[in-house]
């Protein structure tokens, strides 16, 4: 029996495929969903990330507390606030921020919400207001979904690694905080392709994925570098977490095998990792090129060893 191998599909897929059927005209009874209110980012970090306005109040800015969270150092820490008036219409007010928010073009203090409209917080954080049914919002929550994610093993692609970990270092500095990447490469996964196949090694990649989240914490972001080499970028963690980590994931490995039709993959990886405190670290950057630089050591130790 051939071995299909199933990429990323959302777990909620089947009902929403039966509500676009119930939408199209499937069900007589199904109407259009009431629309909503959103914020989705059309320019800066995160384009086409989309944030449901759930709340009668939703702060906006770069403090961890706020509801929206920016990027951006332009930004102020409490920066703005959407708030729905008596007749459930948005409202948008600025909080005194340093570099002001726009609404289409213009500086504003507070201002009713159209759908369509345009806003600027500080000087490169752009979003647009926009009234959807949730059909239309988890289409769009789809897309960005799509153009962060690996296709085939569903941990976040190179693009988005190399995105959060400068957004992350940026943020360790400023906060004088904890930050840490793991390289992790399969042992040996060339010659699991030459002899059995693509497939077989694309099944091996989805598998060795599902495993690391196991040993992951829920805040732990883990990335697929490219080919059989994965990151994990670390925040907020105590002395000696990173190395404890890794050994657990390396001990995870060793001595286990994956059943790929009907044959049994032994596997082992190997790991490299390095952390923000290093005095030979002062980019991003600089991280990944240690941490990969300790993975190749591992490598050509003979593979199943971290080297830290």
């Amino acid at each position: 029996m051939n071995k299909t191998v199933e990429t990323c599909r959302p777990d909620d897929e089947d009902t929403e495929d039966l509500e676009l059927k119930e939408f199209f005209g499937g069900s007589p009874k199904k109407q259009k969903d009431q629309q909503e209110c959103y914020l989705i980012i059309v320019y800066g970090d995160d384009a086409g990330k989309i944030y449901p306005l759930d709340k009668k109040a939703i702060t906006i800015g770069r403090s961890d507390v706020v509801d929206i969270q920016l990027t951006d150092p332009s930004c102020s820490r409490k920066h703005s606030i959407i708030q729905f008036n008596d007749n459930n219409k948005p409202v948008l007010k600025d909080l005194n921020s340093t570099d002001g928010t726009f609404v289409n073009g213009s500086k504003t203090t507070e201002i009713n919400l159209e759908d369509g409209d345009k806003i600027m917080f500080g000087v490169s954080s752009v979003f647009k207001f926009a009234l959807q049914d949730s059909l239309e919002a988890k289409f769009q929550k789809k897309l960005y979904e799509s153009s962060i994610n690996d296709h085939l093993t569903c941990a976040f692609n190179k693009k988005y690694f190399l995105d959060t970990l400068s957004k992350e270092f940026s943020y360790s500095l400023r906060h004088h905080s904890s930050l840490g990447l793991l390289m992790l490469d399969i042992d040996f996964f060339k010659e699991i392709n030459d002899t059995y196949g693509h497939i077989a090694g694309d099944i091996v990649l989805i598998e060795v994925v599902k495993k690391i989240k196991n040993n992951l914490r829920n805040e732990d972001i883990l990335c697929r570098y490219g080919g059989d080499e994965f990151a994990v970028i670390f925040r907020n963690f105590k002395s000696g977490f990173v190395k404890a980590t890794a050994e657990r994931i390396r001990l995870f490995f060793d001595g286990r095998s994956i059943n790929i039709k009907n044959h049994e993959f032994n596997i082992s990886v190997s790991i490299g990792t390095s952390t923000i405190d290093n005095a030979n670290i002062a980019t991003p950057e600089d991280m990944i090129e240690l941490a990969d630089a300790n993975l190749y050591k591992a490598k050509h130790s003979g593979g199943n060893c971290i080297v830290i």
